[in-house]
C-alpha cells in the first residue's frame, strides 16, 4: 500500500473519530441545551417539589395492579413523553386517596403541599413539548411525580389484604 492510501485512511479514520465524539459530546449536554429553553419558575418549582418529596418516604407495599404501571415508566425504551403521559394518569388516579395512617403531622403536610404542587405543575407545563420532554426537569417533573405516586399508594400491608379481600 502506498502513502496515499494510508494517509487517506488515517484521515477517514480521524472524521469518524471526531464525529464520534461530537455526537457523544451532545448526547451529553442536550438535556442541558433544553434546560436553558425552559423558564426558570418552572425549573425552580420542580427542583423545589423535589426537594420537599426528599423529606418523605413511602412506608408500607403497593398493590400489585400497579407493578405492569411502574414497570413500563421506568423502562428505558418508553418514550418521554409516554413517561410524563403514564405519569400524569397515574397521579390523576391516587390524588385523592388519602395519605396512609402512621404519618406525622410534618410529613402529611409535605405531601398535601406536593400533591397540589406537581397538580400545579401539570397543568402549567404540554408535557408533549419536546423542549420538557429532552430536558433534565423533564426527567426530574417524571421521576418527582412517580415518588409522589409510591408515596400516595404505599399502605400497610393488612391494608392491601382487606382490599384484596374485598376485590374477590
Amino acid at each position: 500500500m502506498n502513502n496515499f492510501a494510508i494517509e487517506t485512511m488515517l484521515i477517514i479514520l480521524l472524521v469518524l473519530f471526531v464525529l464520534l465524539i461530537a455526537t457523544q459530546v451532545w448526547l451529553w449536554l442536550r438535556p442541558f441545551a433544553y434546560d436553558l429553553r425552559l423558564p426558570i419558575a418552572l425549573k425552580q418549582s420542580v427542583r423545589s417539589l423535589m426537594t420537599s418529596l426528599d423529606q418523605v418516604k413511602p412506608q408500607g407495599v403497593i398493590e400489585m395492579r400497579y407493578a405492569d404501571l411502574f414497570e413500563q415508566i421506568s423502562l428505558r425504551k418508553t418514550p418521554m413523553p409516554k413517561k410524563l403521559e403514564l405519569v400524569k394518569s397515574l397521579f390523576d388516579e391516587v390524588k385523592t386517596q388519602p395519605v396512609a395512617k402512621g404519618r406525622d403531622q410534618h410529613e402529611q403536610e409535605i405531601i398535601a403541599v406536593s400533591v397540589h404542587q406537581f397538580d400545579a405543575l401539570l397543568s402549567q407545563v404540554s408535557l408533549s413539548s419536546r423542549t420538557l420532554c429532552y430536558s433534565n426537569t423533564g426527567y426530574f417533573l417524571s421521576a418527582s411525580g412517580v415518588w409522589l405516586c409510591q408515596i400516595l399508594l404505599a399502605k400497610e400491608e393488612e391494608a392491601i389484604a382487606f382490599v384484596d379481600e374485598k376485590n374477590r
